[in-house]
């Protein structure tokens, strides 16, 4: 029960955090993109027309609250996991080599590339398609806030592979971050 507790006061920091990290970068990239520079970027445009209305914009910014809130909660598990000495993740950069803590990023980026391939691959099964997936492909014109339109149960299968990874292999703390971020981008 105390496990719980913990884990349940680490979660409103988490969905801050995601909300102030990842809510302003993609806000950011959508007034840029979509409506600062528009007609200066509109040749780039795979689709020359438009076609994401208010309604797809809305069902996105829903979803990708969904996303934080399941994001925001297995960060408390893992800094959970983490004060309880479970885990090989560390924020003392000198801790380890420095190689490791450098190193340990590609390697971590490596594993993070591999399993969202995989798992993109499995989520596109007709059966597991059409219960999970689709609702990210809902989004017919993409937009910065489609990179976490998704249902609920895809971002844990996209990031369930840092608990494993973070159970054998030392990850310093600010490059795990680091290649989440990259991921959202």
């Amino acid at each position: 029960m105390e496990a719980l507790k913990e884990i349940a006061m680490n979660f409103p920091q988490g969905l801050l955090s995601g909300l102030l990290l990842n809510g302003t970068l993609i806000t950011l990239v959508y007034f840029l993109v979509w409506k600062k520079f528009k007609k200066r970027l509109q040749n780039w445009r795979i689709q020359q027309r438009e076609r994401a209305d208010s309604a797809q914009i809305k069902r996105e910014l829903k979803n990708a609250v969904f996303t934080l809130m399941v994001g925001a909660l297995f960060s408390s598990i893992v800094i959970f996991l983490s004060g309880q000495g479970y885990t090989k993740i560390y924020t003392d950069f000198s801790a380890h080599s420095p190689w490791l803590g450098i190193g340990g990023f590609f390697l971590v980026f490596l594993i993070d590339d591999a399993w969202f391939y995989w798992t993109h691959r499995l989520l596109h099964h007709p059966k597991i398609y059409k219960l999970v997936h689709l609702e990210h492909h809902k989004s017919i014109d993409v937009d910065p806030f489609t990179s976490m339109s998704f249902h609920f149960v895809e971002p844990i299968i996209t990031t369930f592979w840092i608990l494993p990874a973070s159970f054998f292999l030392p990850i310093y703390a600010p490059m795990l971050m680091l290649v989440q971020v990259l991921g959202l981008l």
